[in-house]
């Protein structure tokens, strides 16, 4: 079996108000990656050209990353980083397969009421209402899953952890999968 040296030209963190779970499984599911900032209804307006010119993160997400561009997405509690590989330019979808979960007397991070974000039916959480997932998103094909520790310096070099989405820069950058 021979391998392929491909360049991960950039990190993703999916990760909607800090409360998806699942990430990979959902990704795997789906087949999309969700655009950071505008994963809601009201955050994602049919033309694109109206979107929030301060979603800075999110419009990077959707004017800079080229298809056939291969990233790596990260997840909390994860041993390991998925790799995938762009496939079409960023549009508006609604996910059936994804649930928005919140509650009614709860308040996130963000002063919102979403309490979980994962495939629909496999929620941790009590809720008072759903809504379906819209979204700006980028249609994927998985390549597969990549040691963390193995790629512990290209990871930490470039931050990824900390950041939605990183445009990697470093000799690192070049893997064989």
């Amino acid at each position: 079996m021979s391998s392929e040296l491909i360049e991960i030209k950039w990190s993703l963190r999916q990760n909607m108000w800090k409360v998806a779970t699942g990430v990979f499984n959902t990704i795997q599911t789906t087949n999309v990656i969700i655009c950071s900032g505008y994963h809601s209804s009201e955050s994602c307006p049919d033309n694109m050209n109206a979107r929030n010119p301060n979603n800075k993160k999110g419009n990077k997400y959707i004017d800079d990353i080229a298809i056939g561009d291969y990233c790596i997405v990260l997840a909390s509690g994860e041993k390991s980083v998925l790799c995938v590989r762009i496939i079409s330019e960023a549009y508006k979808k609604e996910i059936p397969e994804i649930t928005i979960y919140k509650k009614s007397d709860y308040s996130n991070k963000y002063g919102t009421q979403e309490i979980e974000v994962c495939l629909t039916g496999k929620n941790s959480c009590d809720y008072t209402h759903t809504e379906t997932m819209v979204a700006y998103v980028r249609d994927i094909e998985v390549i597969g899953t990549l040691n963390r520790d193995k790629y512990f310096e290209l990871i930490n070099k470039c931050k990824y952890l900390q950041t939605s989405i990183g445009q990697n820069r470093t000799e690192q950058r070049f893997i064989k999968v």
